[in-house]
């Protein structure tokens, strides 16, 4: 069915009658690119109303403004599309009508590049431009928007108990002087006031929670791209100082009623964006908003202080996402983001996530091999191969620890890899050992226990098999992408630190087949690490081969599915979660951002008992004591990063912060911290964490599903709770 405003009544009416008597269901196969309903839907018509339900979701939806309730049948709690306290007077123009509004399109003018933000309730609503037709297992809202002539499409759509709100970007109308440059769906879905008891869940970091009852109105707004920012768009200063998002979810808890937002499709062209009651308005509410056509800033010159000319771009021949998909999974009464995060791991192992095996009781030691140092020879500064940890250093150190359990992890191992060349060959620099030893070692460690660092997306050095121009990525101005080193002091770019370039996907061939070709000949025990081939995506505006994140994201995870590896990735994106058997330094903390609350473990909940995980390096803070605490609350694994070398031999290099990591400093404290971990760990072997709760300031429970509860207090005061005393900076297990 499909009808304006202004004549939906008697089309509603002839268009349910005949849906109420075919009702449809998932045998009828959906066209490509669309949705299909997992069961019957059935619809009906009322005065204005359209509704349509299956077994699990019921939805009424207002024909005139698009707004809708739905309701959880099997806990009958229901969500609002749009909060039902609007009529603020204290909040005028676009802050009040968004509120109204299912969609929000950011409008680019084709011949100005000059944007604008429009609203679906001022922008389409009012002006009958609002279509409602019947689809497959719902329904789709065409939001016309005349004074632009675009029309997007809004489908919501009930599979199973998902309500899945999705933009066909291929049903998208833009015909005249403007195109859609990027919108947000249902922004207001599920949002709560200061009046309300509940929380807004965002996976920044680890995950922090925005409380409703709190005064957030004096600080900014949320808004940070899902898998991190794209470095085609780095500038001279660093502003990607922050923990990225690596999961592409949201949540909202609201008195009693809760539900966890997946993105389904086009996360890697996705933001979030959050707020608290009293920012913009007086709701809380948390969605995603999705970026279609690619901008940046094309700098003109280059000084120490920052750029001296700077010209807007975009790149309008390429989209960079097909589809726009948010679905939205409720939980049953009560659930927090506990229980969000079991929903997410569910979703995960569905899709082929789990690890081979789980080892809580494993000791992650990482040895850095070797790094590139500058050094005066005859009044000139040349680049000179230096040893950190041979591979000699790193046999004796593991027998120095004498922890069965330990599991080795050796990065900069390769000359290609301390030179920054592209990596081709799995064989150690012969500043370090030879293959023959790694070998060895890795036989004597056991199955797996050795895992060799594999770098390929990032390069730096020149050669026949990498020649700048032709395979490294672009940026949207068509110059090479540059990866730089930031100074810590000014955020601004350090010059004396080597530049990167990021391998064109185009490109991959070159080093992965060779590489791990080579490696699975030399080295049939271990398995391979990387720090940054879970975790970086990026887009390639190469005008004769333009790739988006959502390609490399996908050809990455093709990459790590080959030859059924065991990878050990750094923070492993979403998309690179399936192919995990161990996700190294998990943070254990969010940003920061003033709009948060509190920190929660959503990431490592999310994970446990999914794939083997690790706290950050817990010797990398100096206070290995809090360390060991996260790793205890956290249900992970320990990880430290060592050179077995002269710290000195750091001085005048890109690793000059490695200093931390001197082994024989360590040693005697890895075996006490170990020695209190896996105490800890042998309880809860075979279990998985059932809850994790907030019980003081700075105090929190880990309840595991075979009873056992682990109390950690980061607090400098002792603190007793239901009668257990826990200590300073201490634990308890019960």
């Amino acid at each position: 069915m499909s009808y304006r405003i202004s004549a939906r009544r008697i089309a509603v009416i002839l268009a349910a009658a005949v849906m109420a008597a075919i009702p449809l269901t998932s045998a009828q196969a959906a066209a490509p690119g669309k949705h299909s309903a997992a069961e019957p839907v059935s619809y009906r018509e009322e005065e204005g109303t359209l509704s349509f339900e299956n077994d699990h979701l019921s939805v009424s939806l207002d024909t005139a403004t698009g707004e809708f309730q739905l309701t959880h049948r099997p806990s009958g709690k229901v969500y609002r599309s749009n909060p039902e306290e609007k009529n603020d007077p204290a909040v005028k123009g676009i802050n009040r009508f968004v509120m109204y509004s299912q969609l929000l399109v950011t409008m680019l003018d084709r011949a100005t590049h000059e944007t604008s933000q429009k609203v679906s309730y001022t922008g389409s609503v009012m002006r009958e431009g609002l279509t409602v037709e019947s689809i497959e297992g719902g329904v789709r809202l065409a939001f016309t928007f005349p004074e632009n002539e675009v029309t997007v499409p809004l489908d919501l759509v009930l599979d199973g108990p998902v309500l899945s709100a999705r933009v066909d970007s291929a049903a998208i109308q833009q015909d005249g002087d403007y195109l859609v440059a990027g919108l947000a769906v249902l922004p207001y879905f599920g949002s709560g006031t200061a009046k309300d008891d509940g929380y807004l869940l965002i996976p920044d970091g680890s995950g922090a929670l925005v409380e409703f009852g709190t005064d957030k109105s004096a600080f900014k707004t949320y808004s940070q791209p899902v898998y991190g920012s794209d470095p085609a768009y780095a500038g001279d200063m660093d502003t990607s100082r922050k923990q990225p998002i690596r999961l592409p979810v949201f949540g909202i808890q609201r008195n009693g009623s809760a539900f966890l937002a997946e993105i389904a499709r086009g996360a890697e062209s996705a933001s979030l964006e959050a707020s608290a009651p009293g920012m913009i308005n007086g709701q809380g509410t948390v969605y995603a908003s999705f970026t279609y056509i690619g901008s940046g800033l094309v700098t003109i010159g280059e000084s120490s202080q920052g750029a001296v000319k700077e010209s807007q771009v975009y790149q309008t021949g390429n989209r960079l996402i097909d589809d726009a998909q948010v679905d939205y999974h409720f939980l049953p009464e009560g659930g927090g983001y506990t229980a969000m995060a079991a929903q997410y791991r569910s979703i995960l192992r569905e899709r082929g996530s789990g690890a081979s095996a789980l080892d809580p009781t494993a000791l992650y030691c990482e040895f850095v091999g070797g790094v590139m140092r500058r050094e005066s020879v005859f009044g000139f500064y040349v680049n000179r191969e230096k040893a950190l940890t041979t591979v000699e250093d790193m046999e004796q150190a593991v027998r120095e620890l004498d922890i069965a359990a330990a599991t080795v992890i050796y990065s900069s191992w390769t000359s290609q890899q301390i030179h920054g060349g592209l990596q081709t060959k799995a064989v150690p620099s012969g500043k370090l050992g030879k293959a023959k030893e790694l070998r060895t070692l890795a036989e004597s460690l056991g199955e797996g226990r050795l895992r060799l660092s594999y770098e390929p997306l990032l390069v730096q050095k020149s050669s026949l098999s990498f020649i700048r121009y032709f395979d490294a990525a672009k940026r949207i101005g068509g110059e090479l992408n540059k990866v730089y080193a930031y100074k810590p002091s000014t955020l601004y770019i350090d010059r004396d630190k080597p530049v990167s370039y990021l391998l064109k996907p185009g490109r991959w061939d070159k080093t992965f087949r060779p590489f791990t070709a080579s490696f699975d000949k030399r080295y049939p025990s271990a398995d391979m690490y990387s720090a940054t081939l879970g975790g970086v995506t990026f887009t390639d505006f190469d005008k004769k081969q333009f790739v988006t994140r959502t390609q490399v994201a996908e050809q990455a995870a093709a990459r790590l599915k080959e030859g059924g590896r065991r990878w050990t990735l750094k923070e492993p994106n979403a998309y690179a979660i399936p192919y995990t058997d161990t996700a190294a330094e998990v943070p254990t903390a969010s940003s920061g951002f003033d709009l948060f609350t509190r920190d929660v473990p959503f990431y490592s909940l999310v994970l446990d008992g999914l794939v083997n995980k690790t706290i950050p390096a817990a010797n990398q803070d100096g206070d290995s004591r809090r360390a060991l605490l996260k790793a205890l609350e956290t249900g992970s694994n320990l990880y430290f990063r060592f050179i077995c070398g002269d710290p000195e031999t750091l001085t005048y290099t890109a690793q000059d912060g490695l200093y931390y990591g001197a082994f024989s400093q360590w040693k005697e404290e890895v075996a006490a911290l170990y020695a209190a971990y896996a105490a800890v760990a042998d309880k809860t072997a075979g279990a998985r964490i059932d809850s994790h709760r907030r019980i003081g300031a700075d105090a929190y429970e880990t309840r595991y599903t075979n009873g056992v509860r682990v109390l950690v207090n980061y607090a400098d005061e002792p603190m007793d709770f239901e009668g257990i005393a826990i200590s300073a900076q201490g634990y308890a297990v019960i």
